[in-house]
C-alpha cells in the first residue's frame, strides 16, 4: 500500500504525512485468507494455562461482506470468539457446568475492514475477562466465568467441536475473510499494551 494518511485503527489516531506516497509497505505481507471452506489450526498445547493464570489472545481479522451465518474468528475447546448471523461479535464460554454466550458489540463487522480483537483474562482478585475491539473495551466478564486457555489446537476461522456421542471432532462456523497477527501471551497484560 501507499498513501498520505497513516491511521492507527486500534487507537483511532491519524497522522497526516507531507507529500503524496509519503509512506509505503515494503516487502511482502501475508494474512491467512479464508474462503468460507478452508480453516487453519495453531498448536497451543504447550501454552495451556491453569484456572489461576492470566493470558491474552489477540488477532486482526477481516470478515467479507458476503459472510453468511455464524463465523468463528478464534476458537479453543473452552472459548469461541465469533460473529453471529448478523455480523455482531459475541463470545461463547464453555465450563464443566454450562455454556454461555455474551454479546460483545452490536455493530455488523462484515464490512471488509480490518478489526483488532483481544481477550485479556486477568484471574487475580480484582480481575476479569475483558474483550477489546479496535482498542476499545467492549465487554467485561467475571474472572470466575473465564475459562483457562485450554486445548490442543486454536482454530482460526472455524469452531472445532468435540462430540463424544459421535466419537469424533467436527467443525462449523467457517469465516469468509482473513486473519492476521494472532498472538497469545501468558501472563498479565494491561489495557495500555492492547
Amino acid at each position: 500500500g501507499r498513501g498520505e494518511v497513516a491511521a492507527d485503527r486500534a487507537r483511532s489516531r491519524n497522522l497526516t504525512l507531507a507529500g503524496q506516497n509519503a509512506w509505503w509497505i515494503d516487502g511482502d505481507n501475508y494474512a491467512l485468507v479464508l474462503d468460507g471452506n478452508s480453516t487453519a489450526a495453531v498448536d497451543i498445547g504447550a501454552l495451556n494455562t491453569t484456572g489461576s493464570e492470566d493470558y491474552l489472545v489477540e488477532a486482526w481479522f477481516r470478515a467479507d461482506k458476503t459472510q453468511a451465518g455464524v463465523a468463528s474468528v478464534l476458537s479453543t475447546q473452552k472459548m469461541d470468539l465469533r460473529l453471529d448471523a448478523k455480523g455482531r461479535m459475541e463470545i461463547e464460554l464453555v465450563s464443566a457446568q454450562d455454556t454461555t454466550v455474551a454479546n460483545v458489540t452490536n455493530e455488523d463487522l462484515r464490512d471488509d475492514q480490518w478489526h483488532h480483537v483481544a481477550v485479556n483474562v486477568l484471574k487475580s482478585t480484582n480481575g476479569g475477562g475483558v474483550v477489546y475491539l479496535d482498542g476499545q473495551q467492549r465487554k467485561l466478564i467475571a474472572a470466575t466465568a473465564m475459562p483457562e486457555l485450554y486445548g490442543a489446537k486454536m482454530m482460526l476461522g472455524n469452531h472445532r467441536i468435540m462430540d463424544p456421542a459421535a466419537l469424533g471432532i467436527f467443525s462449523n462456523e467457517r469465516l469468509k475473510g482473513a486473519i492476521d497477527e494472532v498472538r497469545i501471551w501468558k501472563g498479565r497484560r494491561t489495557a495500555s499494551v492492547i
